[in-house]
């Protein structure tokens, strides 16, 4: 694996970390607007560090939902107005922890 491919790793984690600090006090609910704002922001770096790993390192780690990760970022950031706060919510809840693992379960790998 090459520095950029982890390096766009450890920037995966590191935005969930900062999404983790943040909620650790509140739900996603309970955010005001600008606050939501900030963490759907979080998923479209994630969804951005996803996008620019090599294919063939996507494909050798199809453990992890690459395209959704991906899809994600695309619709945040050219179809904005159609998130789905019910969406991001559940992407927050299940889904950004079992990523977490599973990019600590790649870089530990190496």
């Amino acid at each position: 694996m090459n520095e950029i491919t982890k390096q766009k790793l450890q920037d995966i984690l590191k935005t969930i970390a900062t999404v983790e600090d943040y909620l650790r006090e509140r739900k996603f609910y309970e955010c005001h607007d600008i606050e939501v704002y900030g963490v759907i922001h979080c998923l479209q770096v994630i969804g951005e560090a996803a996008r620019v790993l090599p294919e063939d390192f996507r494909n050798k780690h199809k453990e992890v939902d690459w395209q959704n990760i991906i899809g994600m970022r695309h619709l945040i950031v050219h179809e904005y107005f159609r998130v789905d706060l019910g969406i991001v919510e559940k992407v927050l809840d299940e889904h950004l922890p079992a990523l977490k693992k599973q990019i600590l379960r790649i870089l530990e790998e190496l």
